[in-house]
């Protein structure tokens, strides 16, 4: 187990949520309290969100930005999303992704987080699972590369 790891397990004991920043941590630990202004200013870090193990919330959230079926607001999964998350994602962040039909026609444009620590055997399906399938037939999910910008399937 690295440092860094062994950093986290025991923060974990002692903040109920918190957000650390690797980059931060590699020049010298520095914790950084989930906060509106904080998420302003820190744009572009590079975040994970930690939550204790008895939490009642999701271990992952989603946000559709741009529904191209019905042109409605942005939405939200899943039920139980954590409000941390749920902050995260109104703030921009998350990995992008795109929901397609069995045509390759596109229908939903959005974002996800996974909380530090989530693993599930469909991880990165989840938006398409809780949301894209049932509610318009989306078959299709492929997420953007920050590097390269280009599009591909899961």
């Amino acid at each position: 187990m690295s440092e860094y790891q062994k950093s986290r397990e025991q923060l974990k004991r002692l903040f109920k949520r918190l957000i650390i920043s690797q980059d931060s941590f590699d020049r010298g630990m520095e914790i950084v309290d989930f906060t509106e202004a904080q998420a302003e200013r820190d744009k572009n870090i590079n975040f994970v969100i930690v939550q204790p193990e008895d939490t009642p919330y999701a271990g992952y959230g989603w946000r559709i930005d741009v529904d191209h079926v019905d042109n409605k607001g942005p939405t939200y999964g899943p039920r139980d999303l954590d409000p941390v998350v749920n902050t995260a994602l109104n703030d921009g962040r998350g990995e992008k992704f795109r929901m397609y039909d069995d045509d390759g026609i596109l229908y939903y444009e959005g974002r996800i987080i996974h909380v530090d620590g989530y693993e599930a055997p469909d991880e990165g399906f989840e938006p398409l699972d809780d949301y894209g399938t049932p509610n318009a037939g989306a078959v299709d999910i492929h997420y953007r590369n920050p590097k390269t910008g280009e599009w591909s399937p899961l």
